[in-house]
């Protein structure tokens, strides 16, 4: 028994391999999973980040003028972790070709990346 693992650029492209590993004798395809690159899901990581520290001061400062407070700036900065990129593999779907096209025919689901801060 002989495994590979097949990384793609192209989401388009995976229907294609696909058929040719099934049509090189492949008997198991141990599911597809769509992630972002490395590269892709640290700059979203960084946007993520400025966006989470905009919304945390939008909400900061409301809340201290409640209570007569002003928000002079900021002590801590964290990120809090949920363990990392998760590939996202439940979203796959498999839809009919049409004629002439790859004979499997995947569509992805959303992949995202999430940041949350904690401010002190």
């Amino acid at each position: 028994m002989h495994g590979f693992e097949v990384t793609v650029d192209s989401p388009e492209r995976v229907g294609t391999v696909i058929n040719t590993a099934v049509c090189n004798s492949a008997t198991d395809i141990d599911g597809v999973e769509f992630t972002h690159s490395a590269e892709r899901r640290d700059r979203l990581s960084r946007a993520a980040c400025k966006r989470a520290m905009a919304s945390a001061r939008e909400k900061a400062t409301p809340l201290a003028a409640t209570e007569n407070l002003t928000v002079t700036g900021v002590r801590t900065v964290r990120t809090v972790s949920d363990g990392g990129p998760r590939p996202v593999a439940e979203a796959v779907m498999a839809t009919p070709a049409a004629t002439g096209a790859a004979l499997t025919d995947l569509v992805s689901g959303p992949v995202s990346v999430t940041v949350q801060v904690e401010l002190v």
